[in-house]
């Protein structure tokens, strides 16, 4: 299951990816254009995917979550999400496929005691984000932009003609 959940984690990078390579040909206006949803703008859901994405990686790690969270800037978002993907990656290399099973308990961000295995936390935090990158597409088609393909298939049959000779 380990090496299952490391590719479910590659193909999230890589839709991660195209997403952030769309809204870097996005206007200052059309990332931030109130469009409803969950999150009224485009720069609003990638930073709540991001923000997410980081509070379950420290959750896994066991490590505090209180530090305050800013949103990033488009300048730096790529970067910081590229940090914490290597992070991720470091922290999938070094996890025993055994702790999956483990009980993971943290606090949500209303203060709520959750108890769940890891791979649960770890499938929730991707899943978390397949919605909300699907938001995105939405908001994209709402200004008149083609958004990206971020469908897992795509995904594997792109690697897949990566990985002929």
């Amino acid at each position: 299951m380990h090496h299952k959940l490391i590719k479910l984690y590659t193909y999230n990078w890589w839709a991660n990816t195209r997403i952030l390579d769309a809204i870097e040909s996005l206007s200052e206006d059309e990332l931030e254009t109130d469009l409803g949803g969950s999150f009224a703008s485009i720069y609003q859901t990638i930073n709540h995917i991001f923000r997410v994405e980081w509070l379950f990686l420290r959750r896994w790690k066991g490590l505090s979550t209180d530090t305050p969270f800013s949103m990033k800037k488009k300048e730096t978002l790529r970067k910081s999400w590229e940090e914490l993907e290597q992070e991720r990656k470091t922290y999938f290399q070094e996890l025993d496929e055994h702790a999956l099973d483990g009980t993971l308990q943290y606090c949500d961000t209303k203060g709520q005691l959750i108890i769940v295995t890891l791979w649960q936390a770890i499938f929730q935090c991707l899943n978390h984000s397949t919605f909300h990158r699907g938001q995105i597409i939405s908001k994209f088609r709402q200004i008149g932009k083609v958004p990206p393909s971020t469908d897992f298939i795509t995904y594997c049959r792109e690697s897949e003609n990566r990985e002929q000779p």
